[in-house]
Protein backbone atom coordinates (compact mmCIF):
# COMPACT_ATOMS: atom_id res chain seq x y z
CA UNK A 1 0.00 0.00 0.00
CA UNK A 2 3.19 2.45 1.07
CA UNK A 3 2.73 5.48 2.75
CA UNK A 4 -0.21 7.75 3.26
CA UNK A 5 3.31 10.49 1.44
CA UNK A 6 3.61 8.28 -1.39
CA UNK A 7 0.08 8.14 -2.06
CA UNK A 8 -0.83 12.02 -1.54
CA UNK A 9 2.30 12.33 -4.13
CA UNK A 10 1.21 10.14 -6.74
CA UNK A 11 -2.05 11.59 -6.81
CA UNK A 12 -1.02 15.15 -6.82
CA UNK A 13 1.16 14.18 -10.02
CA UNK A 14 -2.50 12.50 -11.27
CA UNK A 15 -3.84 16.01 -11.12
CA UNK A 16 -1.50 18.34 -12.12
CA UNK A 17 -1.48 16.21 -15.15
CA UNK A 18 -4.96 16.39 -16.14
CA UNK A 19 -4.93 20.67 -15.01
CA UNK A 20 -1.49 20.84 -17.33
CA UNK A 21 -3.94 18.77 -20.07
CA UNK A 22 -6.86 20.94 -19.33
CA UNK A 23 -4.98 24.19 -19.36
CA UNK A 24 -3.76 23.14 -23.02
CA UNK A 25 0.18 23.32 -21.33
CA UNK A 26 1.07 20.56 -23.38
CA UNK A 27 5.04 21.24 -23.24
CA UNK A 28 4.94 20.48 -19.87
CA UNK A 29 3.56 16.83 -20.00
CA UNK A 30 7.07 15.74 -20.58
CA UNK A 31 8.07 16.12 -16.90
CA UNK A 32 5.75 13.61 -15.71
CA UNK A 33 7.56 11.30 -17.05
CA UNK A 34 10.34 8.80 -16.24
CA UNK A 35 12.91 8.71 -18.66
CA UNK A 36 11.76 5.90 -21.40
CA UNK A 37 8.16 7.08 -20.15
CA UNK A 38 5.03 5.57 -22.19
CA UNK A 39 1.52 7.20 -22.92
CA UNK A 40 -1.05 4.98 -24.33
CA UNK A 41 -4.50 5.96 -25.10
CA UNK A 42 -7.33 6.67 -27.86
CA UNK A 43 -4.54 8.41 -29.96
CA UNK A 44 -1.86 5.68 -29.91
CA UNK A 45 0.87 4.31 -27.97
CA UNK A 46 4.22 6.95 -27.68
CA UNK A 47 7.42 7.01 -26.62
CA UNK A 48 7.51 10.07 -24.44
CA UNK A 49 11.30 10.89 -24.83
CA UNK A 50 11.32 9.80 -28.83
CA UNK A 51 7.48 10.86 -29.99
CA UNK A 52 6.64 14.12 -27.47
CA UNK A 53 5.87 15.97 -30.46
CA UNK A 54 3.55 13.30 -32.13
CA UNK A 55 1.96 13.02 -28.72
CA UNK A 56 1.65 16.90 -28.10
CA UNK A 57 0.35 16.79 -31.87
CA UNK A 58 -2.54 14.09 -31.50
CA UNK A 59 -3.61 16.19 -28.01
CA UNK A 60 -3.91 19.05 -30.14
CA UNK A 61 -5.94 17.60 -32.91
CA UNK A 62 -8.40 16.30 -30.28
CA UNK A 63 -8.96 20.05 -29.03
CA UNK A 64 -9.61 21.18 -32.82
CA UNK A 65 -11.77 18.45 -34.01
CA UNK A 66 -14.01 16.24 -31.83
CA UNK A 67 -12.87 17.29 -28.22
CA UNK A 68 -13.21 21.28 -28.40
CA UNK A 69 -12.44 22.90 -25.09
CA UNK A 70 -11.33 19.07 -23.90
CA UNK A 71 -11.62 18.94 -19.47
CA UNK A 72 -10.09 15.79 -18.23
CA UNK A 73 -11.47 14.69 -14.96
CA UNK A 74 -9.38 12.48 -13.26
CA UNK A 75 -11.11 10.78 -10.28
CA UNK A 76 -10.23 9.51 -6.83
CA UNK A 77 -7.08 7.04 -7.42
CA UNK A 78 -6.54 3.81 -5.74
CA UNK A 79 -2.55 3.63 -5.44
CA UNK A 80 -0.53 0.65 -4.77
CA UNK A 81 3.22 1.34 -3.52
CA UNK A 82 5.62 -1.27 -3.18
CA UNK A 83 9.06 0.28 -2.85
CA UNK A 84 10.38 2.55 -5.19
CA UNK A 85 7.37 1.21 -8.23
CA UNK A 86 3.61 1.84 -7.81
CA UNK A 87 0.52 1.10 -9.51
CA UNK A 88 -2.33 3.34 -9.87
CA UNK A 89 -6.01 3.58 -11.24
CA UNK A 90 -8.22 6.48 -11.84
CA UNK A 91 -11.58 6.33 -13.09
CA UNK A 92 -11.52 9.41 -16.11
CA UNK A 93 -14.20 11.39 -17.04
CA UNK A 94 -13.40 12.93 -21.13
CA UNK A 95 -16.07 16.45 -21.50
CA UNK A 96 -16.23 18.37 -24.11
CA UNK A 97 -17.73 21.76 -24.83
CA UNK A 98 -18.29 23.59 -28.53
CA UNK A 99 -17.98 27.20 -28.87
CA UNK A 100 -21.63 28.45 -27.77
CA UNK A 101 -22.34 24.95 -26.90
CA UNK A 102 -23.56 22.63 -23.54
CA UNK A 103 -20.89 20.49 -21.86
CA UNK A 104 -21.04 16.80 -22.72
CA UNK A 105 -19.06 13.90 -21.60
CA UNK A 106 -17.37 12.46 -24.28
CA UNK A 107 -15.44 9.18 -23.26
CA UNK A 108 -15.13 7.37 -19.38
CA UNK A 109 -12.22 5.72 -18.29
CA UNK A 110 -9.61 4.11 -15.93
CA UNK A 111 -6.19 5.69 -16.14
CA UNK A 112 -3.77 3.13 -15.13
CA UNK A 113 -0.70 3.89 -14.41
CA UNK A 114 2.97 2.54 -13.71
CA UNK A 115 5.07 5.08 -11.87
CA UNK A 116 8.99 4.92 -10.61
CA UNK A 117 9.95 7.01 -7.23
CA UNK A 118 12.70 9.53 -8.79
CA UNK A 119 15.33 11.79 -7.72
CA UNK A 120 12.56 14.37 -8.44
CA UNK A 121 9.69 12.70 -7.09
CA UNK A 122 6.97 10.12 -8.37
CA UNK A 123 6.91 9.91 -12.52
CA UNK A 124 4.93 8.17 -14.88
CA UNK A 125 6.89 4.63 -16.42
CA UNK A 126 3.70 4.34 -18.12
CA UNK A 127 0.65 5.63 -18.41
CA UNK A 128 -2.39 3.88 -20.44
CA UNK A 129 -5.75 5.62 -20.70
CA UNK A 130 -8.09 2.55 -21.02
CA UNK A 131 -11.26 3.84 -22.44
CA UNK A 132 -15.09 2.30 -21.86
CA UNK A 133 -16.35 0.49 -24.53
CA UNK A 134 -13.24 0.06 -26.48
CA UNK A 135 -10.77 -2.88 -26.71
Amino acid sequence: MGTWDDQLAIADLIHRYSRAVNDGDDQSLREFYTEGGVFAGLTGEFQIDTQFDAYVESLSSMRAGAFPNLRQLATTPVVDVDGDRAVAHTPVLLLATPPGGETKLVKSGVLRDELVRTEAGWRFKRREARVDGVQ
